[in-house]
């Protein structure tokens, strides 16, 4: 999983300050990688929110260009946004995308 996101993050670097063509091309890369997509289970998207969710989930925010991932059931941070900010619970890690591309997309997809 954090390998597909890394390279779908990584295929938007060019559009990464322009939140809305990010998150397109980044989507756009995932479904494509993922055949499977058009089932009912695997994985799911979530845009300026989290969602009830029972497993870890990675956040991406493109205005501040860092990516963090933990669980959603403790604690809390915020990865503050121009506009809004997007709070997740005790992040294993939060990380620049720069780095996070760097550190899982060492395998091509």
């Amino acid at each position: 999983m954090m390998n597909k996101l890394a390279h779908a993050i990584d295929s938007a670097r060019s559009r990464w300050d322009d939140p809305a063509y990010a998150t397109r091309i980044a989507i756009t890369y995932l479904v494509d990688q993922d055949r499977s997509s058009l089932t009912e289970t695997g994985w799911g998207l979530s845009v300026d929110s989290l969602s009830d969710n029972e497993h870890k989930v990675p956040v991406v925010s493109w205005d501040t260009r860092y990516s963090s991932f933990g669980d959603d059931n403790k604690g809390s941070v915020s990865l503050y946004t121009e506009h809004d900010a997007i709070t997740q619970k005790s992040p294993i890690y939060t990380m620049s995308l720069e780095i996070f591309v760097k550190k899982f997309s060492k395998i091509k997809v």
